[in-house]
């Protein structure tokens, strides 16, 4: 089950609007493509990990693309350029720091397509092109360069490199 977060605590929009203002969500701030926020209730694990949220560019093709348009803008009321589905169980149980860090990572996600050249990409109407960005490794470098090792997964990872670095030290001497 999906709800509309409005219970008081802190909005996520209110957290997507103060991130803003940093440089790593410029072209989202420039451009301003239409957002909107779920919390989802319920366990939500993928590959065996808890999944805290999530940003995409609502759409499906085929048989049920009818559906799901009904469905989202009967859920919504308006058709987002980004949704971003945040664990509802994380959300409202989670510190301030931890919602911004979580709202900065699925920023990450929201993208402007580049063309060919590196540059920004923008339709024949002059609108960005937006596009879903993957992970720089399983985190984006600009979320661990503000906010550290938050989890336990990027401290196991920071101390590997840190064996890692210390093994091809070794090697080189």
């Amino acid at each position: 089950m999906f709800l509309i977060p409005d219970d008081g605590r802190i909005h996520p929009v209110k957290v997507y609007n103060g991130l803003l203002a940093l440089p790593e969500h410029t072209h989202l701030a420039e451009h301003k493509p239409d957002v909107a926020f779920l919390l989802r209730e319920g366990t939500w694990n993928r590959q065996g990990r808890r999944v805290l949220g999530m940003c995409c560019m609502p759409g499906v093709t085929g048989t049920l693309s009818p559906l799901f348009d009904w469905m989202l803008e009967r859920t919504i009321g308006y058709w987002p350029v980004f949704l971003f589905i945040l664990s509802a169980e994380f959300w409202l149980e989670a510190s301030d720091r931890q919602r911004e860090i979580l709202m900065f990572h699925e920023m990450m996600h929201a993208g402007q397509a580049t063309d060919e050249y590196g540059g920004p990409k923008f339709n024949r109407q002059g609108e960005p092109v937006w596009c879903i960005r993957g992970h720089d490794v399983e985190e984006f470098n600009a979320v661990v360069a503000r906010y550290g090792a938050w989890k336990t997964d990027l401290k196991l990872f920071a101390d590997a490199l840190g064996v890692g670095a210390e093994l091809s030290e070794g090697a080189e001497a």
